[in-house]
């Protein structure tokens, strides 16, 4: 883990300390990676605040299919949006469904640029995940935002 969720309280040191993250290779372990951000929002997370993940992952990962839906489970008990994006093309649509809990919060393809409006829309303005009302309504949430 490149920070601790609490480490920064302003948004500009947040996204600054995005934007220094690097990629050091090696294999894909989602459910890892899952089950660490589960653990840091459980342990440091506001009780009152929306909660959003963002799984960025080439949707292959190498872990074994009962291990995924075990993280998914609990990825989504902690009530959080969860998006589930890859810019791959050799992807498991079926795990990042998984993760998202809805197709529509999976964004591969032509819908990364989708992704990036609809988190901009979704940090700046305190909504949730625009999802067709083909699907339940989602969740109402309060305007509390970092």
């Amino acid at each position: 883990m490149q920070f601790a969720f609490d480490q920064y309280k302003e948004q500009s040191k947040v996204l600054n300390a995005l934007m220094k993250i690097e990629h050091f290779g090696g294999s894909t372990s989602a459910v890892s990676g899952v089950n660490l951000a589960v653990d840091e929002i459980t342990r440091t997370g506001r009780k009152d605040a929306r909660r959003m993940v963002v799984l960025i992952s080439d949707g292959n990962s190498q872990d074994p299919w009962d291990d995924v839906l075990k993280a998914a489970d609990r990825l989504r008990s902690i009530g959080a949006d969860v998006y589930a994006v890859t810019v791959s093309h050799d992807y498991m649509i079926r795990e990042l469904e998984q993760y998202a809990g809805n197709k529509w919060l999976v964004y591969i393809d032509a819908r990364i640029r989708q992704f990036l409006d609809e988190a901009e829309k979704s940090v700046t303005q305190c909504v949730g995940p625009n999802i067709p009302s083909s699907t339940p309504p989602p969740r109402v949430y309060s305007a509390l935002c970092f």
